[in-house]
């Protein structure tokens, strides 16, 4: 649990204000591009795979999972949240 406490510690601590970030390219997250006490790896989960083919392959199935299941809400969420999703 040490790198989400200083993930965490870092959000609270203002640490990241001038911390460039970065768009992950399959849930369009902002990633910041460091963090104090934390490996640049763990912040791109990408780099800690030796099979980036079997990375994308998981993301697309965990992706697909998260848009079937947030479609059962699409009714009730906000104009926001939907565009977001679908820009994703």
């Amino acid at each position: 649990l040490p790198y989400p406490r200083a993930m965490v510690h870092a959000v609270q601590q203002g640490l990241l204000k001038d911390v460039p970030f970065e768009t992950e390219p399959y849930f369009g997250l902002a990633i910041p591009t460091r963090v104090p006490g934390v490996p640049e790896e763990v912040l791109k989960p990408w780099a800690t795979w030796k099979d980036l083919h079997g990375y994308r392959e998981k993301v697309e199935m965990l992706r697909s999972q998260f848009d079937a299941h947030m479609e059962k809400f699409r009714e009730n969420l906000p104009e926001e949240v939907v565009a977001m999703m679908e820009g994703a």
